[in-house]
């Protein structure tokens, strides 16, 4: 993964951690009160946590250099096909008001605007700082627009009332 993790690491970030790694090797070696083999299990746990972090964060930042534009293509992808969807309802569901499209619509303008912002953010920084935003945060961005589209496509047509029947009630059932 080195070449990798050149991408999105700098050279002295590596080496940082390449150094501190070999002091933890040195640590572990160490006789004495305060050396590995003697240490006290809190202080192998807290190296290991402290080098963790580190490591993840550059890993993390490799993993949505890919994820991210790909979640952004699929949301975007998303939002066109919502929007179309959206205008053919006004005639394929008349059971969704306008004001029910007039606010998918506008969460469908939200989340593009959001996207644009954060896209905008991310292309000022370098490959080597934290993310302005995750792919994490696009799914986030769009489980409401999901959930809206879900209502609205759940709704039923009132059905007509066919004005020949009477109001017939259905008969009871006899008392036991």
């Amino acid at each position: 993964h080195e070449e990798d993790l050149e991408k999105v690491s700098t050279d002295e970030e590596r080496e940082k951690i390449m150094e501190d790694l070999e002091g933890i090797e040195d640590w572990l070696y160490e006789d004495g009160e305060e050396g590995g083999a003697n240490a006290p299990i809190d202080a192998y746990k807290e190296k290991r946590k402290k080098m963790d972090t580190r490591v993840n964060d550059m890993f993390f930042r490799h993993a949505e250099l890919e994820a991210r534009p790909k979640s952004v293509e699929t949301a975007r992808i998303i939002l066109e096909a919502a929007k179309h969807k959206t205008s053919a309802w006004i005639t394929e569901r008349p059971q969704v008001s306008e004001d029910d499209r007039k606010q998918v619509l506008k969460m469908i303008e939200d989340i593009g605007k959001w996207l644009d912002e954060k896209e905008k953010k991310q292309e000022d920084l370098e490959k080597t700082a934290a993310p302005a935003f995750t792919s994490s945060d696009v799914k986030s961005q769009m489980r409401p627009l999901n959930r809206l589209m879900g209502r609205m496509l759940a709704k039923k047509v009132d059905e007509p009332v066919d004005p020949t029947k009477k109001n017939e009630t259905k008969p009871e059932a006899p008392a036991a």
